[in-house]
């Protein structure tokens, strides 16, 4: 089993220098890092990342096939691929639709766009692993074997094996990413559950119904766009089960053991798990607990 931590792309750069590094220096097999409408811009931050380590992968969580052309896209990574060797992986997909909305773009033919990415990827030579970051059925089922790994936004083991059963996934490379907190104080255990009601809320309604947790779903989205702490602390079991993993060492063990039973490959730890420096670096040192 690989793992992975995901880095906010908020962070101070030499706050984020410094993550990086301790990542790679524990042991950590992957960096990922994503791109949101306040965050820096994703290719001079992939840049600063291989620029202050030596050799860790580093992956992107998701790219939007909305917001960028995918032949500046290849452009971006073959100039990354020249300067700083053979590390990147690249991660594509739809993207959040409220990200989306807020710069004004939309979601519409996600999978016809995918397609004309993978058209372009294989003709480009670049040889560097594509990943599709994807959670809908319809997407991974046209898709999700044509490209070199699938990044699912959820770590349970529900949501997963659903998606595996239901799409008749032939992929081998399956990644799972999702919110984590160690040992969180009150302050990032509230962090915590708004990164998972985040993920829920972005959920297409069409999708939630495939999981059949569409009632929970509208649920989730009401208390998110509220800032309504109180409620989602209440359906805390809901968003631990089906979206992310909080607690002690053993609980992160159990979870990861749990994955790798029904096939993972990857399980990447997102926001806020780096948050609390004592404790991120404190879990940093526990990876070796971590591997099946």
């Amino acid at each position: 089993m690989r793992i992975g931590l995901n880095i906010d792309g908020l962070y101070e750069i030499s706050t984020l220098i410094k993550k990086c590094r301790i990542i790679e220096k524990t042991g950590f097999d992957t960096i990922w890092l994503g791109e949101g409408p306040e965050h820096r811009h994703i290719y001079p931050v992939l840049a600063t990342a291989a620029s202050k380590t030596e050799k860790i992968t580093i992956g992107t969580s998701i790219l939007s096939v909305h917001m960028h052309k995918p032949f500046q896209l290849f452009q971006a990574f073959k100039l990354l691929k020249d300067v700083f060797g053979n590390r990147f992986i690249i991660g594509i997909g739809r993207g959040g639709e409220k990200h989306l909305a807020s710069i004004g773009k939309n979601s519409f033919k996600t999978i016809s766009l995918l397609e004309e990415y993978l058209r372009i990827y294989n003709n480009s030579k670049l040889n560097l692993p594509i990943y599709l970051g994807a959670i809908g059925f319809k997407t991974l089922i046209k898709l999700g074997d044509k490209f070199n790994g699938v990044i699912i936004n959820s770590i349970s083991p529900k949501i997963i094996k659903t998606i595996m059963e239901k799409t008749k996934l032939k992929n081998n490379n399956i990644l799972a990413i999702g919110p984590a907190a160690y040992r969180p104080s009150k302050k990032t255990w509230n962090k915590f559950l708004m990164a998972c009601a985040f993920i829920a809320s972005e959920l297409p309604d069409r999708i939630a119904l495939e999981f059949e947790i569409n009632t929970q779903i509208q649920e989730v989205r009401s208390y998110f766009f509220k800032h309504n702490i109180i409620e989602l602390n209440r359906i805390a079991a809901f968003l631990i089960e089906n979206f992310g993993i909080a607690g002690s060492i053993e609980d992160f063990e159990k979870r990861v053991s749990e994955l790798e039973k029904i096939g993972v490959k990857e399980v990447i730890f997102s926001h806020p798990i780096s948050e609390e420096a004592r404790k991120f670096n404190e879990f940093t040192k526990k990876i070796d607990r971590l591997r099946i």
